[in-house]
């Protein structure tokens, strides 16, 4: 939501179509997680660390769950990336230097979130649950 509001920070035509492109990369990942996790639960309740060691048994869901979350994550050079990089861009051309350094700590900060999805999927042993 603060990249997207960083779109508003900034008035003009540059803001609006950084704006717009962020929130259109934003959609279809998000789009892309629920119809993943359609194709890969369904209707049944399940915990995220359900996914611990998925490659094993489904390596092409395990991808798209990985290339999704890392592009999320905003990896280069996945779509994530470079909507996020839109943005940055647009606060260095306006002098919000102070801005820039707090999107930057707070994309890091929810890089960590989302990297850990893809921690689960490779590297997590199958979860202990019991459902």
């Amino acid at each position: 939501m603060g990249f997207i509001l960083i779109g508003l920070l900034v008035l003009g035509t540059h803001g609006y179509e950084s704006m717009y492109g962020y929130l259109v990369i934003y959609f279809l990942l998000m789009f892309s997680i629920l119809g993943l996790a359609y194709l890969d639960w369904g209707a049944k309740d399940i915990f995220l660390v359900e996914l611990g060691l998925y490659h094993n048994t489904n390596k092409i869901l395990a991808f798209s769950w990985g290339v999704i979350f890392l592009s999320i994550a905003g990896i280069p050079p996945l779509s994530g990336f470079f909507s996020k990089w839109l943005m940055i861009v647009l606060l260095a051309d306006n002098g919000y230097l102070l801005t820039i350094l707090v999107a930057l700590l707070v994309s890091a900060i929810g890089a960590g979130y989302y990297l850990r999805v893809v921690k689960i999927n490779y590297f997590q042993k199958q979860s202990s649950y019991m459902i």
